[in-house]
């Protein structure tokens, strides 16, 4: 399926994802036991490409259903209503063509035999040492995986970088998590802004993490204190931070 088919179906189809994400937003309540929720139906998607339980073309379009799913959840979310708008709903589909890039990274490591081959070597490990040692910050499995997903295959540029495909099905699994989870908080933080406009707040902060994991955007918007709502992008928006944003947003 490609991606202007997906968008084309969408407007049909309003219903039942609009009926799903009520249900989501129902039985897990708050955000983060969505995003729990939301982990797990990754894991089992990934395991049912991985296993050849399903083909590639539904695999697809499960994961865009799924991200347009937790959107109008966040949506929901953050105003306390079920109703979703037009707006909102066109809104939930603005991270799919990003999506849609991932899919092809996935389908080019199928192709090549990156994902489905241990042996499979792409990468000088010496490189991979001088990656790790230069990196600031804590090294976690996630962190490593990360670094792995983003080293260059040697096949596609010729010493010059590449497209990032994924280096094994755990950063498959990893980073489909994070595309279909980074919506939902977008969406809410914007159902929080309109709720807080029709209860008569005027102003909105962004607050970030006072810590060197904070990007220079992020900085910048929390040292401009309070200024009137509308005037600050939601949290992974218009930051170097993208969806590993941790800023937060309040309201008076």
């Amino acid at each position: 399926m490609e991606l202007l088919s997906y968008i084309g179906s969408l407007s049909m189809r309003r219903p039942s994802l609009v009926e799903r994400a009520t249900d989501l937003v129902d039985e897990h309540k708050t955000l983060d036991k969505m995003e729990a929720e939301m982990a797990q139906r990754t894991q089992a998607l990934v395991y049912r490409l991985r296993n050849d339980k399903i083909n590639f073309s539904e695999f697809k379009r499960i994961a865009a259903d799924e991200t347009i799913t937790t959107a109008l959840a966040g949506y929901m979310l953050g105003r306390k209503s079920d109703k979703i708008n037009d707006t909102e709903f066109a809104k939930a589909s603005q991270t799919l063509a990003y999506l849609w890039k991932f899919f092809e990274g996935i389908k080019q490591s199928l192709e090549n035999g990156r994902l489905n081959n241990q042996d499979y070597q792409e990468y000088d490990p010496y490189e991979l040492v001088e990656i790790l040692e230069a990196y600031e910050g804590d090294i976690d499995d996630d962190t490593i995986q990360e670094i792995l997903d983003n080293i260059p295959s040697s096949d596609l540029g010729q010493g010059n970088a590449g497209l990032s495909t994924p280096a094994s099905w755990e950063g498959v699994e990893s980073r489909l998590s994070r595309y279909l989870v980074t919506p939902m908080y977008g969406a809410m933080t914007a159902g929080e802004m309109l709720a807080a406009l029709t209860g008569g707040q005027r102003q909105m902060r962004r607050l970030s993490r006072h810590d060197k994991r904070r990007c220079d955007d992020c900085a910048m918007y929390d040292a401009m204190g309070w200024v009137p709502i509308g005037t600050l992008p939601p949290p992974g928006q218009r930051c170097a931070c993208h969806d590993r944003c941790r800023c937060q947003v309040i309201y008076q």
